[in-house]
């Protein structure tokens, strides 16, 4: 054997069933607030790392909203951005599915209460990471209001564009919001009726499944790296009643990164009657676990081998996994750092510098110099660019130093 084939070290490893603390993934909870009443630290906050923020604007329908609702308005923010969850927000004048009755009279009102907010967002923007809808609709969802037309979201569009920028992703109700360019941004999908029908409760422009496909794959190609989710419903008529095969099939094809944890739980429990058959570990577990832990992304380590190049350097090559639903939405990349133990001597080198386009299965190589030593330890970790630390879905990875 060659000298630069020669092999050091290799290692197979097997994805755990493990639900990893990371980020930007998972089930939400969701929290309601008037911004006409007085904000109060909550006394107790939802374990979920992710909450939805629903701001009720109701109040303010027919006048402006005044300087201290502004500042109500920041405070909440700041709260849940400051106990480390990862913020949704959405704002609407209704949560009780009358959108026509608690809009405003006069669609300059509507404008006049995004150019207001729009301020605040802007200073927030780096404290949100989506933004869904557009104000209007029943629970803020762009359907069941008097002011729907293209013209109207393209002004509303304009205003919210400007002040969030792309520091953060902004969502829309149905892909005919992407597809007629009515938005502009890192734009991603709600879907608030997942699973309710074959077209997700009219979130498709079509009822018949190889049409929902295709509308999937285009929005799939052109929104690769955007967090879509919602929340999970069953079929209001009984009529539909998918397999778990279909639902994580469905799933897949929509990105889907959160759900809402606790607006269905007639489809949890059915969620919970199913049995995972698939072969990997978690054959035998109920459908609910299996979901949980593959909304977004979900990595895992498949393989390591170290390669003498020669008496100082050593090539590491690593395979690495997405088993999740989608790819995750924040930039990112993987590192391995050599140092030797007990001492500051440490060096870090990057084995993959795009971390989003882990959709799969993907090899990734980087040679390394050594450090020369008995005590010599490698570690390999991922990292968000904004310093979130992501972690690998393995029980049994630890990756050892390559013999001399």
């Amino acid at each position: 054997m060659s000298e630069a084939s020669e092999i050091l070290y290799e290692r197979e490893f097997r994805e755990s069933n493990a639900l990893p603390d990371n980020p930007y993934r998972g089930f939400y909870g969701l929290n309601e607030f008037l911004l006409d009443r007085e904000f109060v630290t909550p006394d107790w906050i939802d374990e979920c790392r992710i909450q939805l923020i629903l701001i009720n604007i109701g109040a303010y329908s027919n006048k402006c909203i005044p300087k201290e609702a502004l500042q109500r308005f920041e405070k909440i923010i700041n709260f849940f951005y400051d106990a480390g969850k990862n913020c949704i927000v959405r704002i609407t004048y209704d949560t009780e599915g009358k959108g026509l009755e608690h809009e405003p009279a006069y669609f300059r009102l509507v404008i006049s209460h995004v150019k207001a907010l729009a301020p605040v967002l802007k200073k927030l923007r780096y404290k949100i990471w989506i933004f869904q809808g557009n104000f209007l609709g029943s629970w803020g969802e762009m359907h069941t209001s008097k002011f729907i037309s293209d013209s109207r979201f393209k002004k509303i569009d304009h205003i919210l564009g400007e002040a969030l920028g792309n520091e953060c992703f902004r969502a829309v109700r149905k892909p005919v919001f992407l597809r007629n360019d009515i938005c502009d941004g890192k734009m991603a999908l709600y879907n608030d009726g997942l699973l309710g029908s074959v077209n997700d409760l009219g979130t498709y422009s079509s009822c018949v499944r190889e049409d929902v496909d295709r509308e999937l794959d285009i929005i799939s190609k052109r929104y690769a790296v955007v967090p879509n989710g919602g929340e999970a419903v069953c079929d209001p008529t009984g009529n539909f009643k998918p397999s778990l095969n279909y639902i994580v099939d469905h799933m897949k094809k929509c990105h889907i990164t959160y759900l809402n944890k606790y607006h269905d739980v007639n489809f949890y429990n059915r969620l919970s009657g199913y049995i995972w058959n698939g072969d990997d570990e978690w054959k035998g577990k109920d459908g609910l676990s299996y979901v949980e832990a593959h909304l977004g992304y979900r990595f895992f380590i498949k393989k390591i081998s170290a390669f003498k190049v020669n008496e100082n350097k050593v090539r590491i090559v690593a395979t690495i996994c997405n088993s999740g639903f989608a790819p995750i939405s924040k930039a990112g990349k993987i590192y391995i750092t050599n140092s030797v133990k007990d001492t500051c001597i440490t060096k870090k080198f990057i084995l993959c510098n795009d971390i989003q386009s882990i959709e799969s299965e993907q090899e990734f190589t980087v040679t390394i110099p050594r450090i020369h030593g008995e005590n010599e330890e490698y570690y390999i970790c991922m990292m968000t660019d904004e310093g979130e630390r992501i972690h690998f879905a393995n029980d049994d990875f630890k990756l050892e130093a390559p013999k001399p």
